[in-house]
């Protein structure tokens, strides 16, 4: 009977193995005829396709950006510098202290952030003194949540993921993201209270708490995607405060300060790396986070594929020495150990030859899933580079306005170009982003950039991201 059931298992391997072969034969053979019945322009335009899928994590220098045509020897030396500590015991504290004012006054704090995203869609604030009032002080549980934010923030070793410093690993599914609406949420109060203040004449304390905001955006160069995009929402919302700082504000001492502070931000305006692949800087920011937790790892000199390998691991190994034991018994722990299979199979996948019959099983398995993955992904870095440029558009605009309001109240009269605020109110003239001549922001009838699409309309038509965030239009600040 034993024999007999040996057999079966056998000829049931046999059968699988011969299926999985010629799954892989006809879909080669689909691929072949489907390339072959194309024209040479759809053939061409279907490789470039294929290829941008494939090989997004694994292309030697990035497309697009300042360090284009990088070598793979200079990505491999960025790479090696990557060792990060864990975050100090001051950090961890305040990191627990913001959470758990967090979870205290939740609901209020988003009740009060709503009312800065109304205020974007067309509501203003209240002018009266008592409206502000009850914007400022309407909710004095929250004044313990911001105290706890602005604590957080000035830690020396401050940067987005030290809201999760400390936390408990048990529910976690891999490398963790931090609570990021509740950075975002403090980010959104504190904008509303710096708007008040300014319309009370307190323009200083108005400008204090937007560059907390600032302060409150800092993301490594290498971070993962989600974590670099909510640092550039909060750096938004951060020159949001200071456009309305710069525009109440009519005493020539207190702009000057404030346009020096700006010119010494100016060049933290950079989330996304541009000295690496795209694909390669959410790979290094996961690495990055398992090597602060204690996970070590050496990626100078791979290859895109080799890194997404690593990051795989990375994962498996946060999972099997942080959180499994950290879960007790249950269906916790088996969940765990379905997320440790998960990211082991990834690894397989992008790494090197398979040493098991499982390891190819799950490199088959990979061959037609994993590609995908990399399509969905590749839009989302184009995107975050996008929203970057668009925060530095702005950053820069809100510079010239600064300049421009300083130069009238000093000089008498408005600079007729950008080049008249250089150097004596900037330290140069700033360069439009989406300018590929790397020329100047447009100076009639007001300073504005040319935006995504990268056409000139003159200031006639205003970018509108809630139409996408490529779509038409020039970049300028509300009048």
């Amino acid at each position: 009977m034993a024999r007999w059931i040996r057999r079966i298992l056998f000829a049931l391997c046999v059968v699988a193995t011969l299926l999985v072969i010629a799954a892989l034969v006809i879909r080669l053979s689909l691929e072949q005829t489907t390339m072959a019945s194309l024209s040479p322009k759809d053939r061409a335009a279907l490789e470039e396709i294929q290829t941008k899928r494939l090989n997004i994590v694994t292309a030697d220098v990035p497309t697009t950006g300042a360090a284009a045509g990088r070598s793979r020897d200079d990505v491999a030396v960025v790479a090696s510098q990557l060792k990060v500590a864990p975050f100090k015991a001051g950090t961890v504290a305040a990191a627990k202290a913001f959470r758990d004012e967090w979870e205290s006054h939740k609901q209020e704090a988003l009740d009060l952030a709503l009312f800065w995203n109304s205020r974007r869609a067309g509501k203003r604030l209240p002018d009266d003194a008592a409206g502000a009032k009850e914007i400022r002080d309407g909710h004095p549980g929250l004044a313990s949540f911001i105290a706890a934010f602005r604590i957080l923030v000035a830690q020396e070793d401050y940067e987005i993921e030290a809201a999760i410093a400390g936390a408990d690993p048990s529910q976690d599914k891999g490398i963790p993201i931090p609570n990021l609406l509740s950075i975002q949420t403090a980010a959104k109060i504190l904008a509303l209270q710096s708007c008040v203040l300014s319309r009370e004449g307190k323009t200083v304390e108005a400008f204090e708490a937007a560059e907390t905001i600032i302060a409150g955006s800092k993301t490594p160069g290498y971070s993962i995607l989600v974590t670099q995009m909510a640092g550039i929402a909060i750096y938004s919302i951060g020159i949001e405060a200071m456009v309305d700082c710069a525009r109440r504000c009519d005493d020539p001492a207190t702009l000057r300060k404030m346009l020096e502070r700006q010119n010494q931000l100016a060049p933290a305006a950079g989330f996304i790396p541009r000295d690496v692949p795209l694909g390669e800087s959410d790979l290094i920011g996961i690495i990055r986070e398992g090597q602060r937790r204690g996970i070590e790892s050496n990626i100078q000199g791979m290859t895109g594929r080799q890194l997404f390998a690593e990051a795989a691991r990375i994962q498996e190994e946060y999972l099997k020495q942080i959180v499994l034991p950290s879960v007790g018994q249950g269906s916790r722990r088996l969940e765990a150990m379905g997320d440790i299979e998960t990211y082991r199979r990834s690894s397989v996948y992008f790494g090197a030859r398979p040493k098991s019959v499982k390891d190819l099983v799950w490199k088959v398995e990979g061959f037609f899933l994993y590609p995908n993955l990399v399509a969905v992904a590749v839009p989302n870095f184009e995107e975050a580079a996008t929203r970057e440029d668009l925060a530095r558009a702005r950053f820069d605009l809100l510079r010239l306005l600064t300049a421009q309001r300083l130069f009238a109240l000093e000089q008498g009269r408005e600079p007729e170009t950008t080049d008249a605020l250089a150097p004596d109110y900037l330290p140069e003239t700033p360069k439009d982003p989406f300018a590929e001549d790397c020329r100047a922001y447009g100076e009639q009838p007001f300073f504005y950039s040319i935006g995504p699409d990268r056409i000139d309309q003159r200031g006639d038509l205003r970018y509108d991201p809630s139409n996408g965030t490529m779509s038409a239009g020039d970049v300028f600040l509300e009048r």
